[in-house]
Formats: C-alpha cells, sequence, structure tokens
C-alpha cells in the first residue's frame, strides 16, 4: 500500500502539471474528437496487405494499442478477456504456454511439433513463450481464426495471433510514460518509450522498456517458517526499433529485444474433500480455492534470459513489393520445480524413516530443467502493388523456419534426488542426472495466392502452399546409454490451400464464404519413452498408438457477413464455420494409468508421456460481435464464441481410470493395459464465452475529460469429458472489471482508477487430475504417510490435496499515461 500511495501522490502532482501542456496543444476551438473518422473502420494485415477490417472474408480480431491500454492488459493471457473464444495458458515455468482458438488444445509438453496456433511477431514466426513473457509499446495484436498457412509463414489448424510492435516515427519527437501500481498481486509497472527522427524522413530511431515487479500467482505457503520468501515475478525489458527510407523505394525496420524474467511462486492447492465429498478432509488444514494457499513442499523457481533479432526489408519496384522478414531468438531457462507434491518429506510428525530424514528440511527434492532454445525464421515474397489489369493481385514466396531445443535435467520426478537414504536408496541405483538431449524442427514451404475482382462487388481468391517438414530428436547419453534410445526422424510433405469468395452487397455490407485445410506433421515419443522403462516396464513400442504419432490434416468451411449500419454507428460480424480433422493428434487431458507387462505394478504417468494419439474429430462454431457508438464519445460492445469440438467415430482414448479395475482386467494378460473411454470434447476448455464493454468520455472543463469504462467477460463450463478426471469439471464463471478517469482531450494524459475481478471471483478452474502425489518412484513400501495425506499402501504416496489454478486476485490500481509529440 505504501507503493500505491506514493504513487498517487506522484500522479496528482503530474496530472496538474500535465494538464496545462495538453491544453496548449489542443486546437482551442476544435471539438476533442475532430480527428475521430465518422467510421469504426479498423486497419489489418491478416492477408499481408493493409485493408478495412470490414473487407477481408475471414473472421479476425484486432486488438489495438488503445484496447490494451484502456483495459489494462499488463500479460499476454489477459487478452483472452476481451477476445471471446481463445483461451491463453501461462504455466509460470517459463516453458509451457498454450493457446485454443475454435476449441482445439495444444501441449507444449505434449512432444508434437507444431501448435494448434501460430505465432508471429512483427510478421515473422515465432514461438509462443517469447510472446507471453512481456507486453508493452504494442501497436496492435490480431486473432486470425481458421486454418492459416498459405499467406502465414507455417500451416496451423485453429488460427494464428500476430504481435506488431510500434513502429519509428520518421519525422516527429515523442513518447509515452505509463505507471501502474496495483494491490492484490502488489503489481508496479513502469513502461516506456522515446521516439528520435535521426535525419528527417530517412532515419527514425524508438527505444522502449518495461519494468514489472508484482506477487506472481498470489499464492503463498502453508509453511512460511521454511519459506519465508514471497512470490514475486520481477521482468525487465528492452526494445530498440530502427526504421530506414534510405530512398522512396526502399524502407528497413530492424528491432532488437532483450528480457530477463526471475520468478518464484508456489503451486497453489485446495483440499480434495473440498472437490470430491466422498474423499476424507485429512488432519491437514482445509483449504478452499479463496485462500490461495500451497501445502507443497518447496518453491518453484525460473530464471529467463532471451534475446530476439528481428529485420523487414521491403522494395518497391515496378508496380511491385519485393519482401524479406527474418527473426532470430535464443532463450536461456532454468526452472526448478517442488516434486514433493504430498509434503511427505516434511512430516514431522511420522517419526520413522524416511520421512524424518527430511523432517523441517526446506526443499528436499526438487526437479531442475536448464534449457536453451534458438528459433529462426526467413521468408522471401514478390506481391503486386498495382492491381494487374486492374484485376488481379497476387502473392508468392519462399518460408523456411528452423528450431532447435536443448534440455537438461538434473534430478527429476521418476528418479529421486541422490541424498535419498534408506529404502529409497534402490530406486536411485543406476539414474543419474540425465540429459534429455536436442529436439530440432525445419520447415521449408513455397507458397502463392491470387485474388481476382472481376466485379467492384465480387471478390474471389485462392492459394496453395507445399511444406516440407522435418522432426528430429537426439537423445542424451543417459537415454541412450541407459535407456537404448537411438536418435529418430520424422519426415512428411504436404499441400495445403484456402479458397474464398465474397461479395459486397452494399458498401458495409459483405458476405463470403471460404474454406481451407492445415497440416500438422507427425512425431515420434522418443524422449518420452523412457517414464515406464525407467520403473523396469516395456518400452511405449509396446504401444504403437501412442508411441508413433502420424501427421494430421484438416479441412475447414466458412460462412460469414460483415456490415456496418447507421452511418457506420453500428458494426456486426456472424460467422458460422465446420472443420473436420483426419488423425487428429489428440492429447489426453488428465493423467493415466497403465500397468507393466505382468499386471503386478501401476504407475501414475503424465499425459505428455502416454495420452497422445491419431483420433477423427470435428468442430461446429458461431461467433459474432457488435460495436454500437451510442454517442460521439460513447461506445458500447460484445462478442461471443461457441465451438463444439469432439471426437467422432465410436474412437476410445486413453483416460485415467481406476487401478483396481485394470489389475483386475489385466490378470495374466502380458501387454501393457491402459484404461480408455469413449472419445469425448478435443478441448477441456469451455464451449462458450462472451465479453460485454463499454467506453463514455464526456467533457468536464475545457482541459479535462471524464472517463469511464467497464468490461464483463463470461467463461462457460467446462464440457463433459469421459477422459478427464472427474475432479476437473469447470464451472461458469464471469469477471467484472471497472475503470474511471480523467483525460485531456487529445489523450496527452490520462489518470485511471480501476478495479479488476470486482466480486474478487475464485473459481477453482482447473485440478490437474485429483490427489497430489510424491514423486518417490514405487519402492516405498505400505505404512508411510505424510501429514497430508493418509498412509499409503505401497507404491505412490498421495496427498488430501489436489492442484488448481484460480483467476488472479480483485486488483485495485492506479495508471498514469503521459505521451508527448508522435507517441
Amino acid at each position: 500500500m505504501k507503493h500505491l500511495n506514493r504513487f498517487l501522490c506522484a500522479s496528482a502532482s503530474l496530472v496538474a502539471l500535465a494538464a496545462p501542456a495538453g491544453a496548449q496543444t489542443a486546437p482551442a476551438a476544435a471539438p476533442e474528437t475532430a480527428a475521430v473518422d465518422q467510421s469504426n473502420d479498423i486497419v489489418v494485415s491478416a492477408r499481408r496487405r493493409e485493408e478495412r477490417l470490414l473487407d477481408v472474408p475471414k473472421t479476425v480480431n484486432a486488438v489495438t494499442s488503445d484496447d490494451l491500454r484502456k483495459n489494462e492488459i499488463q500479460k499476454f493471457e489477459d487478452i483472452a478477456a476481451i477476445v471471446p473464444g481463445i483461451t491463453l495458458q501461462n504455466s509460470g515455468n517459463g516453458l509451457v504456454q498454450n493457446a485454443t482458438i475454435r476449441g482445439v488444445s495444444f501441449d507444449v509438453d505434449s512432444g508434437l511439433p507444431n501448435p494448434t496456433v501460430q505465432f508471429y511477431l512483427n510478421d515473422a514466426n515465432i514461438q509462443p513463450n517469447w510472446v507471453f513473457q512481456s507486453l508493452y509499446d504494442i501497436g496492435q495484436i490480431e486473432v486470425l481464426r481458421g486454418p492459416q498457412g498459405t499467406l502465414r509463414g507455417r500451416s496451423a489448424p485453429s488460427g494464428s495471433i500476430t504481435v506488431t510492435t510500434r513502429k519509428p516515427d520518421l519525422y516527429k519527437w515523442g513518447g509515452f510514460v505509463d505507471e501502474t501500481a496495483e494491490t492484490g498481486n502488489g503489481e508496479r509497472k513502469e513502461t516506456g518509450a522515446l521516439n528520435v527522427p535521426i535525419i528527417k524522413g530517412k532515419l527514425a530511431v524508438r527505444l522502449a522498456a518495461t519494468m514489472d515487479d508484482n506477487e506472481n500467482n498470489a499464492v503463498h505457503t502453508v509453511n512460511p517458517a521454511l519459506y519465508p520468501t514471497r512470490p514475486f515475478n520481477r521482468t525487465w525489458g528492452e526494445r530498440a526499433s530502427v526504421r530506414a527510407e534510405p530512398i522512396d523505394t526502399i524502407e528497413i525496420n530492424l528491432v532488437y529485444q532483450h528480457l530477463v524474467n526471475r520468478s518464484q511462486d508456489n503451486l497453489q492447492t485446495e483440499s480434495i474433500c473440498l472437490i470430491d465429498p466422498s474423499q476424507p478432509c485429512g488432519s491437514g488444514p482445509v483449504i478452499n480455492a479463496g485462500d490461495r494457499l500451497s501445502t507443497v513442499n518447496g518453491q518453484r523457481f525460473v530464471y529467463q534470459n532471451e534475446d530476439i533479432y528481428n529485420g523487414r526489408f521491403d522494395w518497391h519496384v515496378l508496380g511491385q513489393k519485393l519482401s524479406y522478414v527474418g527473426q532470430y531468438a535464443l532463450q536461456h531457462l532454468s526452472d526448478e520445480e517442488p516434486q514433493d507434491g504430498a509434503d511427505w518429506f516434511n512430516s514431522a510428525a511420522n517419526n520413522t524413516p524416511p520421512n524424518s530424514f527430511f523432517a523441517g528440511v526446506a526443499n528436499p527434492y526438487q526437479k531442475i530443467a536448464v534449457v536453451r532454445s534458438q528459433f529462426q525464421s526467413h521468408e522471401i515474397r514478390l506481391a503486386n502493388e498495382s492491381r494487374i489489369a486492374n484485376i488481379f493481385d497476387y502473392v508468392v514466396g519462399y518460408n523456411t523456419v528452423d528450431e532447435e531445443t536443448d534440455v537438461a535435467v538434473q534430478t527429476g520426478g521418476d528418479y529421486p534426488h541422490s541424498v535419498l537414504p534408506g529404502v529409497l536408496a534402490a530406486t536411485v541405483a543406476g539414474f543419474p542426472p540425465s540429459d534429455i538431449g536436442r529436439n530440432g524442427s525445419i520447415e521449408i514451404s513455397y507458397f502463392g495466392n491470387v485474388t481476382a475482382h472481376p466485379t467492384a462487388k465480387l471478390e474471389i481468391s485462392g492459394g496453395a502452399r507445399y511444406i516440407i517438414d522435418k522432426q528430429t530428436n537426439e537423445p542424451g547419453p543417459f537415454y541412450t546409454n541407459i535407456l537404448g534410445q537411438t536418435n529418430s526422424l520424422v519426415r512428411a510433405s504436404h499441400t495445403i490451400w484456402t479458397a474464398s469468395a465474397s461479395y459486397h452487397f452494399a458498401p458495409d455490407l459483405m458476405g463470403y464464404v471460404n474454406a481451407g485445410s492445415s497440416f500438422r506433421n507427425g512425431a515420434i515419443n522418443a524422449g518420452l519413452e523412457d517414464q515406464p522403462e525407467s520403473y523396469g516396464a516395456a518400452p511405449l513400442t509396446a504401444l504403437p498408438q501412442f508411441y508413433n504419432i502420424k501427421p494430421e490434416t484438416s479441412t475447414s468451411y466458412e460462412v460469414g457477413v460483415k456490415s456496418q449500419w447507421f452511418n457506420h454507428r453500428l458494426t456486426v460480424d456472424l460467422d458460422y464455420y465446420h472443420q473436420d480433422f483426419h488423425n487428429f493428434q489428440y492429447i489426453s487431458p488428465d493423467y493415466i494409468f497403465f500397468l507393466d507387462t505382468n499386471g503386478s505394478r501401476s504407475f501414475l504417468i503424465p499425459p505428455v508421456a502416454l495420452g497422445t494419439e491419431n483420433v477423427p474429430a470435428k468442430v461446429d462454431g458461431v461467433e459474432g460481435d457488435f460495436n454500437y457508438r451510442f454517442a460521439q464519445d460513447g461506445y458500447f460492445g460484445g462478442s461471443f464464441s461457441y465451438a463444439d469440438g469432439r471426437i467422432t467415430g465410436n474412437t476410445q482414448v486413453p483416460c485415467t481410470g481406476n487401478i483396481a479395475a485394470l489389475q483386475a482386467a489385466a490378470g495374466a494378460n502380458s501387454n501393457i493395459i491402459v484404461n480408455t473411454c469413449p472419445g469425448g470434447p478435443t478441448s477441456n476448455t469451455p464451449r462458450f464465452s462472451a465479453s460485454l464493454h463499454s467506453d463514455y468520455a464526456h467533457r468536464l472543463t475545457d482541459r479535462i475529460t471524464g472517463v469511464v469504462r467497464g468490461q464483463l467477460s463470461y467463461f462457460g463450463a467446462s464440457p463433459n469429458n469421459p477422459a478427464a478426471s472427474p475432479y476437473d469439471k469447470q464451472n461458469a464463471y464471469a469477471l467484472l472489471n471497472l475503470y474511471a478517469g480523467i483525460r485531456a482531450p487529445d489523450s496527452a494524459w490520462e489518470l485511471t482508477l480501476f478495479v479488476k475481478n470486482v466480486t474478487n471471483n475464485a473459481t477453482r478452474l482447473q485440478t490437474y487430475g485429483g490427489n497430489i502425489n510424491a514423486s518417490t518412484g514405487e519402492g516405498v513400501p505400505a505404512g508411510y504417510g505424510g501429514p497430508f495425506g493418509p498412509p499409503n499402501a505401497g507404491g505412490p504416496i498421495f496427498s488430501n490435496y489436489a492442484y488448481i489454478t484460480t483467476p488472479p486476485p480483485r486488483e485495485f490500481g492506479v495508471t498514469l499515461h503521459y505521451a508527448f509529440g508522435s507517441r
């Protein structure tokens, strides 16, 4: 609170200084909205050309820099609150960031090479972890729904998300400073930029930076004596952009971005008896989601250091434009995560070995991963700028993406830390720290697209991309020497296509139809096959449906309408789509039990190891949005998305199941047994989501304008999924954010007070598969238990708690925005 109070005082002083300056820069007689067009037109580059959103025959959501500022979007994943139908998940470990659009999920940990949603930074391919870590000085974010790939760099079945940073202004000095302070998660964030024209009209530089310090997930521990340090997340980011136009026909844009992040958090838990009343609460404290507490013995520590080099060269010649877009990114990351989720090793109550060895000891059992990732992409394309024969537009090009990841694990859940004593020593024998190895991907593609305008109202477009994709896996010494794994190579080629037709029934009324295909290469789960082998069971090659994942293809169809009414005061868009998948790369949403070759022992295996297989699937959905300007400075709008993705053909998929039932069914069976369930949805995310927003400004004086805003986001209940744990049922919930403030008539400064999650909603979002276990291996005899769980019956140690996540807590905050010149 002391930071907030100090900032409020500083803000008031700065506003007093800024108000006269803002009044001087605005023409006295001109209304404050004189520069505002009477239309709601937004310009996007969804088809690699700048055009009105109304003219693009596909569903595109544009989030402008003003949208980000007005809604106090501080984290990339918060964009989901203002763009329905998109789920953005950041695990907090720096490694796993997932995006879901149109009801199809993806898990980075699945071992699959390509996501369902592709990301772009300044028009160049990028991995999602580089985008999620920080959000500042952004020009526009575009969410493109449906198959992408004939115009965008990589094939993606569900969509793409493009992030564009602010370009330098060649003519004007300018810049801005934003200061935000919040309670709830204790955030303090400073962001600013400075634009400097070096040679007017020829060369300019833009420098931007951000510093963000907050309490991470705001979850605290039940063991403060062992872990007195509060959770934190500290990010420092700097970006330098250079724009040069030495002659009229050449434009060069170069961007360098550096980011450092250090974080520590506690993994949130809830008493299993509150999730499943049939289970006992146990001897530990009863904890609900709203308590935001953790019973885990240990904390997660993450360190990231990343650099991005981005460049674009455009040459305008003879009515054509030749472009090169390239990007190189390098990331170093270390992640230390607790493996004693059941708080078993910290038991002071049970004084029999091995528990007493770790009584009162912090961080006895951690997994440490060290990751080095590098990513580069290059694209050359040629497009017309003057329409050929007044009818045709075209673009052709070549694209390549090369990514490589090296991973080393010092300790892991399958082979406990070498200090484990006594009865656990046998589990450790022969399992030194492991080098997982290197995963690589190289994709080369050639593409072309032609658009015809036979009449002023009719447009017909079609394109294709030929893809050559290679996925490699080079296991490290641990996997080659102990588990006998060898290098693997998966190579595939495929051609994808798109086609669309649109017709303007009136200048502001367009109907369209489009179709397209997608492709994702397969994979061999060689890097994951150690899960059962490290316990002495048969390798996953005995289950080829999980080991050898085939390439996936899909075909999508969409019909929609875009319109503006009442002199452009009302915008209404609506679309329906259908998508069929062949060999859909399904990922089990929860943990899976399987039995070894003689059915005598059971193991709890993460879905990344045994939950990926090819199944038939399809998705049907409806999306819509509207925006109405009820006054010159008043807007009201909303949007919704419904996506029904499901596995078809009565297909069985792996699911958690019951150990006792599996053992009874196995008998003397010599095969690995996996529990299966009827196929359900393609994603565990809500089928329906919607948002409503409002914004109203009123002139209070000649120098001050009052502003009020509101944002209501609704997320439906998760679908019934037979393959998911019964604990993973998410209820519907809504989040309300309110904003009020004052600003200069020309928006040169603005002071905003806000409340996020007004009702302090703490809905349980995900449980990650029921009771937490301690990753102790399988050598623990019966009778041992910790303070938070019953004595085990031999095998895994379980607690009376489950991992969960919740929305961020209620936050009160204030932001001061000050801008000058070109801003």
